[in-house]
């Protein structure tokens, strides 16, 4: 995780932020590509306690995938991480828009297309986030979708 707190500046240099969301601060970590930002991955996590589990590989992909030239932006949604709210607060229906909200704030900040990469639930999110902001997003990216 200490990859993504880095000191550095420039390029690839990680930027932790609070994005405003429709139910309160999202807390999100940007980490920007080496290069010019035309794509940019919207990760969006798995439930509970695989949330907490996956960050470890959420941060190597989002080095891996600025080394390659494509931004990342890890999102916690309402209610989880370090957003605003409870979780017994949280409802689909704030997570999809807070989803479409970060796929905006990626395009204002120069990127031309967004893929959401959705990890386990986050993958259904990734695909109503992406059916609601179809101009943007190029394409979606299921990582082991829960079916049922």
């Amino acid at each position: 995780m200490s990859d993504f707190r880095s000191r550095r500046t420039g390029p690839g240099a990680v930027e932790p932020l609070f994005l405003d969301g429709p139910a309160g601060p999202l807390f999100a970590l940007h980490r920007p590509p080496d290069g010019t930002r035309k794509i940019a991955v919207l990760w969006l996590p798995p439930f509970a306690e695989e949330m907490n589990r996956s960050r470890p590989m959420a941060v190597a992909l989002g080095r891996a995938l600025a080394a390659r030239g494509i931004g990342i932006l890890l999102l916690d949604p309402h209610g989880t991480g370090d957003s605003a709210g409870d979780f017994v607060a949280a409802r689909w229906e704030i997570w999809r828009e807070e989803a479409v909200a970060a796929i905006d704030w990626l395009i204002a900040r120069g990127y031309r297309r967004v893929v959401p990469l959705g990890l386990r639930l986050g993958a259904c999110l990734a695909l109503d986030a992406a059916a609601r902001a179809p101009a943007h997003v190029s394409r979606v990216v299921l990582w082991q979708p829960v079916l049922r």
